[in-house]
């Protein structure tokens, strides 16, 4: 089974993602468009403690277009 160029593009998103310390889902069932979301954890200081001290994490939602040919763009 060959692998749709949009689930490539998801996979590569996934990777960078991980790279970078992202958590990244897919949302189920994708109603809206939306091809990941995406949560970067705020790093909590080593003298905190509890929960009141933790910011929230940054969170998003992407839709990822993907293309297959020579001329790459990032």
């Amino acid at each position: 089974m060959t692998m749709e160029i949009g689930d490539e593009g998801e996979a590569v998103f996934e990777s960078w993602g991980r790279r970078a310390g992202f958590h990244v889902v897919a949302p189920l069932p994708d109603r809206l468009g939306v091809d990941r979301e995406f949560e970067l954890p705020i790093p909590v200081p080593a003298r905190a403690s509890g929960l009141d001290f933790r910011k929230p994490a940054i969170r998003g939602f992407i839709q990822i277009k993907a293309s297959k040919g020579r001329d790459l763009y990032w």
